[in-house]
C-alpha cells in the first residue's frame, strides 16, 4: 500500500524539472475542469459545484508561479483573464525615466537590444525581492521566469539563489535563455573563463546553445555565440560544424552574413574550421536549403583567398562530398579553388579518391558525380589494397543510370577531354 510517507520520499527524489513538469501537468488538468464561458455562465452539470466544495469559491488560479493569486484565485474567470493580462502585457523597459517604461516593446528581442544599446538597467533599491527561501521552488522559479524573459526579477533573486543551482539545472536554463533569444540572461547566468575560453560550468554545451540562439533570430544572441565559438573551448572540436548546420538551418542571409564577419576576425589558419566546414552533417544540411548552399560555396572563396582554407582542406572536401551529397555544383567549385581531384593521392598518399568513394554508391546521383570527376581528368585506375574504382558497386552497375558501361564510360570520358568538350555540359546530360 503506498502511504504518504512513500509519496513523500519518491517526490524528494524526483528531479527538479521533472517535478515542474508534474506541477505543470495536474495545473492543466484542473484548469481543463473549469468552466470557462463568458460572463462566467456555468455550463449544465459541470464540476465547478464540486470543485467549491473542495477547495472554496475562488477556484480560478493565476498562472504565474510568483503571483500571490496563483495560490489565493478568483471568483470568476473573467476576473482572474483581466489580472493575467497585466503579467503578459508588452514588455516594458525598468528604467522609470525612460520613455519605453511607458510605451514597451512588441517582443523580448526588442527589450534585449534596447537596453544593451541605451542603458544597463540598475535595479532599484525600493524593488521587492521575492522569497526564495524554499528550495523546491526555487527550480520551477527559475524556469518559469527565464521563460517569460523577466530579467528584472532574475537580477533581483540570482545573487542569492546562484549557488542552491547545479551545473547541470544552470546549463539547462542557459540554453531555455538562447531559445527565448534573451543574451541579458544568458550573460547573467553564464560565468565565462577568459584563461581557457569557455564556461566555468563544463556542462553548457556550445552545440545546444548556439543552435536555440540562431533559431531566436536575435541578431545582437547570434553575434555575441558566434564570436564566443571562435574560442570556445581549447579542442573546440564540433563547435564550428555546430555552428554552420545551425546557420544553414535558419535559411537566413543576415545570420549566415553575421557569421561570415566572425570567420573574417580569425587570424590565423584554424585547422578545425577548414576542416568542420567540409563536414558530412555540414554538407547534406547545405544541399537541403539551396540559398544558403549558394552562399556557403560563395564563401569558400574568401576563406581561400584569406589562407583559412588551403589545397588538402579542399581536397579532403572534394572526397567528403563524393561519400554524402554527390553534389556536382559543391565539386565543381572546390576544383575551381584548388581541390586536386586525385587527393589523397596526388598528396603521395593513401586513401580513397573522390571518385573511388563514389564508385562504392548504386545511385544517378553518384553514377552523375563519377562521370562528372571523369571529365575533370580523375584516375579510373587507382586502387587501395585490392579494391579499385571499377570493381565497386556503383561502378559495376553503372550501365543503368548512363546506358554504358564503367570501360565505355571511361573511354568515352578520355575521348572528350581529348575534344576539350567542357565536363559541366556533359556531366549534365
Amino acid at each position: 500500500m503506498l502511504t504518504f510517507r512513500h509519496l513523500v520520499e519518491t517526490w524528494a527524489h524526483l528531479d527538479p524539472l521533472t517535478v515542474s513538469n508534474c506541477c505543470a501537468k495536474v495545473e492543466t488538468l484542473y484548469d481543463s475542469l473549469l468552466c470557462h464561458e463568458k460572463d462566467s455562465v456555468h455550463k449544465d452539470g459541470c464540476l465547478c459545484p464540486s470543485l467549491r466544495r473542495h477547495y472554496g469559491k475562488y477556484l480560478y488560479k493565476c498562472h504565474f508561479f510568483s503571483c500571490p493569486f496563483r495560490r489565493d484565485g478568483f471568483e470568476t474567470d473573467q476576473e482572474c483573464t483581466t489580472h493575467m493580462k497585466d503579467h503578459s502585457r508588452p514588455w516594458k523597459c525598468s528604467v522609470k525615466s525612460c520613455d519605453f517604461a511607458i510605451i514597451g516593446f512588441p517582443s523580448l528581442g526588442s527589450l534585449d537590444q534596447h537596453r544593451l544599446r541605451l542603458h544597463r538597467v540598475v535595479r532599484e533599491s525600493t524593488y521587492t525581492q521575492p522569497s526564495v527561501s524554499d528550495d523546491e521552488a526555487l527550480y520551477p522559479l527559475l524556469y518559469e521566469l527565464v521563460s517569460s524573459g523577466d530579467i528584472d526579477e532574475l537580477e533581483a533573486i540570482w545573487p542569492t539563489c546562484s549557488q542552491k543551482v547545479n551545473q547541470f539545472t544552470e546549463a539547462e536554463l542557459i540554453t531555455m535563455a538562447a531559445g527565448q533569444g534573451s543574451l541579458p540572461i544568458i550573460q547573467l547566468f553564464l560565468e565565462w573563463d577568459d584563461e581557457k575560453q569557455e564556461p566555468r560550468n563544463t556542462q553548457v554545451k556550445f552545440g545546444g546553445v548556439v543552435h536555440d540562439a540562431i533559431q531566436s533570430g536575435n541578431h545582437h544572441l547570434i553575434r555575441w555565440i558566434l564570436d564566443k565559438s571562435t574560442t570556445w573551448g581549447c579542442e573546440g572540436a564540433g563547435r564550428y560544424r555546430d555552428a554552420v548546420v545551425a546557420i544553414l538551418k535558419s535559411n537566413s542571409a543576415e545570420v549566415f552574413d553575421i557569421w561570415l564577419d566572425t570567420v573574417k576576425t580569425i587570424e590565423e589558419y584554424n585547422a578545425f574550421l577548414a576542416s568542420e566546414l567540409f563536414e558530412r552533417t555540414v554538407l547534406n544540411t547545405a544541399k537541403k536549403f539551396p540559398d544558403q548552399e549558394r552562399r556557403m560555396v560563395e564563401s569558400w572563396q574568401l576563406l581561400v583567398e584569406t589562407d583559412r582554407v588551403r589545397e588538402p582542406d579542399l581536397g579532403r572536401a572534394l572526397t567528403m562530398v563524393a561519400q554524402t551529397t554527390y553534389s556536382i555544383e559543391q565539386a565543381k567549385v572546390l576544383l575551381e579553388l584548388g581541390a586536386p581531384v586525385d587527393y589523397p593521392r596526388s598528396e603521395g598518399s593513401k586513401g580513397y579518391t573522390a571518385l573511388h568513394w563514389a564508385s562504392k554508391k548504386n545511385s544517378h546521383e553518384a553514377a552523375r558525380f563519377m562521370k562528372f570527376l571523369l571529365l575533370e581528368g580523375a584516375n579510373p585506375t587507382t586502387k587501395l589494397g585490392s579494391s579499385r574504382p571499377e570493381k565497386e558497386e556503383g561502378a559495376r552497375k553503372i550501365a543503368t543510370w548512363l546506358d554504358m558501361t564503367w570501360d565505355e564510360l571511361v573511354e568515352w570520358t578520355r575521348k572528350e577531354r581529348r575534344s576539350g568538350i567542357s565536363s559541366s555540359s556533359q556531366s549534365e546530360s
